[in-house]
């Protein structure tokens, strides 16, 4: 390996490590010495790729900066990482630097080589379901770890200045009851100092784990920024991924720290009230007070002695807040077990941004928050896919990584509407390949993500299609196999099921919400729930107001029952199910409500009190029914004859569409019956062009009846609920529609 004073033709600088008065050199290498493997990650600070020596086998990661990169940046990023990482393994090896070897001396491309070490830590959190908290030792041993690499760190004069999950690597080797004995490894020193530089120093560092301090334009801060991030990290251990202060630039970060542990006072931290913030922001804003950090930790998620840490590392005074070296002399670390995390090939892998901003997201009790990405100018739109009622999808492509993806926006720019969306997205999707893939939340273009707040947001997402809808239209006139609509219905089931697992109803499943994805040469297909913009918790109390697309309400909801749960969802897959049998033709086909229901029991019979009992008092069978000729018995089977469908296929299509939802099969409970025993090929919903049945081997298609009623009934607003006018009118009203192409129409 060279030195940089002997490199022909003309030496690179020197550069003067900040953390050390004497002049130091650096020894570069050549990058022709390593063979890329693969890319471990891509941000706005360059990226990294998974190299090995040609030579000594040794696997390493090298940095790039973009474009090439400043080398005295690259340099001065090697000599901090150099001296932090020196006696200290909770931070990533140093291996030295290397040049291009297509480059001169001169106008060198360097890059720094590292410990190949990884996932992230909070690739690792990513992974865990949103429920499964880690246990409290776990969280012990893993602060621990981190304490004492900062504390090493901090010891040889040097400041990270922007630690955070992504920023903490995760390494160990599996062992025989399915966990790794994990050493976390602090790494990306490019925005690190020495702590012997003079002030003004430069706000620098991620948003959500900047200290009070920086945020507040204090330009003499000092070590103590680093264990306020790793008090947000902590914090994070313990709710499994979610970052405790999430706010959307300075101003909105500060007024998130301070909704948790309330506003300093003249006693807690006398230099705050004198800042601008204290004095012109806050006076307008009614802002927390008072602490409830132990109420979003209480004691049974934290000890008291683990709270004694969380809240010393969370102390907005800097001077008040504990150093890492005093935080490991508290009594919660006097015993300390192994770090245990899940495998490594146990952890999807996930690209987060260096850079971050967030918006609180509307729905739910427990404070989750949503992050933003960046802005829709970071992608190129490349078509149109979509454009309805509640919104318009592109496609567009990122111009960095080159990655498709989908991008709502809602009419009006509703970004409380949006956020909710999005976080039912990204709680449906966790875990549950039938639901179409949540990548975050941007700003619109036309605005700064750093300066906006709660409006202009774009939802971006997997890109996924055709949907369900196009595929069925396409091939109306050829049925599918049996077996084709089993594995369709797996599909869809298995989707529901997590989703309801997770707390959450969709309202609003129907094949133009069901995306196919998948191979297009071998017609393998995934299909995927999308558009969660009308989902509702499972944990929102009644009353629930109706919702949805008509032909696929359950009989509750059209009922106005206000306490309906996730079996509007199942009923809505019975009819997804007829549907597929059908090649795409609806099978209830009202144009409102009351012809809606009436379609409904021209099919499956009107309830009684045997199979239904609530459904005798509801206005619709006092009022409406009397006055009309109603099918009393289930004709249900004469639509769907053996030809179409088996008898054990029949049972699974019966139980979807039971109107009583008390007797409806559950998603789950669909899963377990015996349609779904044999194990079918890859679902193809496209099949090649000599497996199409011709249209003239295909019966027609039954003529739907379309029915009429003379109805006679007091001025109502919908069922029962009288106006006071006790006028009889007479009207009458198509209780169904014939088109096979009608859209249904939407509430």
């Amino acid at each position: 390996m060279a030195s940089v004073d002997d490199a022909e033709p003309a030496p690179a600088p020197a550069v003067r490590p900040p953390c050390c008065r004497k002049r130091r050199r650096m020894h570069v290498g050549s990058a022709h010495d390593y063979e890329e493997i693969g890319r471990l990650g891509l941000g706005a600070f360059g990226d990294v790729v998974k190299a090995r020596h040609r030579d000594t086998d040794q696997t390493v990661a090298i940095k790039r900066l973009p474009g090439g990169g400043d080398p005295s940046a690259v340099l001065r990023e090697a000599f901090f990482l150099q001296d932090a990482c020196a006696s200290n393994p909770f931070v990533v090896g140093f291996r030295g630097v290397v040049r291009d070897k297509d480059q001169d001396a001169a106008t060198s491309d360097l890059r720094l080589v590292m410990e190949c070490a990884g996932p992230s830590l909070d690739a690792v959190l990513q992974h865990l379901h949103h429920d499964q908290q880690l246990p409290e030792a776990t969280v012990r041993a893993a602060m621990w770890q981190l304490l004492t690499g900062v504390a090493k760190m901090h010891a040889s004069g040097i400041v990270h200045r922007d630690i955070k999950p992504q920023n903490i690597l995760v390494v160990g080797d599996g062992d025989g009851d399915g966990h790794s004995h994990a050493v976390l490894k602090l790494c990306d020193f490019g925005l690190a100092m020495s702590a012997s530089e003079p002030p003004p120093y430069d706000p620098v560092g991620t948003l959500w784990y900047q200290a009070p301090e920086v945020l507040l334009d204090k330009d003499d801060y000092d070590s103590k920024v680093d264990v306020w991030a790793l008090g947000c990290v902590m914090a994070e251990l313990i709710d499994t991924g979610t970052p405790l202060f999430q706010g959307c630039h300075d101003d909105s970060q500060l007024f998130a720290i301070f909704d948790v542990l309330g506003v300093p006072d003249d006693s807690t931290w006398p230099w705050f009230s004198s800042t601008p913030f204290a004095t012109v922001i806050m006076p307008e804003i009614d802002v927390q007070r008072c602490s409830h950090l132990r109420e979003l930790f209480p004691r049974t998620k934290l000890s008291d002695q683990g709270f004694q840490v969380l809240s010393g590392l969370l102390t907005c005074n800097p001077e008040k807040r504990l150093t890492a070296a005093a935080a490991l002399k508290l009594p919660w670390f006097n015993k300390i077990d192994a770090l245990k995390l899940p495998k490594k090939e146990e952890v999807a892998s996930a690209k987060t941004p260096t850079s971050m901003a967030a918006v609180r997201a509307p729905s739910g009790r427990k404070r989750r928050r949503m992050a933003v990405i960046g802005s829709t100018s970071d992608y190129e739109e490349t078509c149109t896919l979509g454009h309805g009622t509640y919104g318009a999808v592109v496609k567009a492509r990122h111009r960095v990584t080159g990655q498709a993806v989908a991008i709502k926006r809602l009419p009006g720019g509703d970004p409380a509407a949006l956020l909710r969306e999005a976080s039912f997205l990204q709680r449906a999707c966790a875990s549950n390949p039938f639901v179409v893939g949540f990548h975050g939340v941007v700003c619109d273009e036309d605005q700064d993500p750093t300066t906006s707040g709660d409006s202009d947001l774009c939802l971006v997402m997997e890109c996924v299609g055709p949907s369900l809808d196009s595929v069925l239209q396409q091939h109306r006139r050829a049925r599918l196999p049996e077996a084709t609509v089993r594995a369709a219905m797996r599909q869809l089931l298995t989707g529901a099921a997590k989703m309801h697992a997770s707390g959450i109803v969709h309202r609003d499943i129907k094949p133009q919400n069901i995306l196919v994805g998948g191979d297009d040469h071998g017609n393998s297909r995934v299909l995927k729930l999308c558009d969660f913009g009308l989902a509702v918790s499972t944990s929102d109390p009644p009353p629930c107001e109706p919702v949805g697309t008509l032909w696929y309400q359950a009989p509750e909801m059209l009922l106005d029952e206000e306490g309906y749960d996730s079996q509007i969802d199942t009923w809505a897959l019975g009819c997804i199910m007829a549907e597929l049998i059908n090649t795409g033709r609806p099978l209830f086909q009202g144009c409102y409500d009351v012809g809606q229901l009436c379609a409904i029991f021209d099919v499956l019979g009107v309830p009684d009190d045997t199979t239904w009992p609530g459904f005798s008092s509801t206005a619709f069978a006092t009022v409406v029914m009397p006055e009309l000729d109603m099918q009393r018995s289930s004709k249900l089977r004469e639509l769907f004859p053996e030809t179409k469908l088996s008898e054990e296929g029949f049972q699974v299509l019966s139980g979807l569409l039971t109107c009583n939802p008390e007797k409806r099969l559950t998603a789950a409970a669909a899963l377990k019956h015996p349609w779904f025993a044999k194990v079918d090929d890859a679902l193809k919903l496209l099949p090649k062009t000599e497996q199409v049945m011709s249209s003239s081997s295909l019966p027609p298609l039954p003529k739907k009846r379309r029915m009429h009623a003379v109805m006679c009934f007091p001025c109502m607003d919908r069922f029962g609920r009288e106006r006071g006018d006790t006028r009889r009118a007479k009207m009458t009203i198509p209780l169904t529609i014939n088109a096979a192409d009608e859209k249904p129409p939407n509430r």
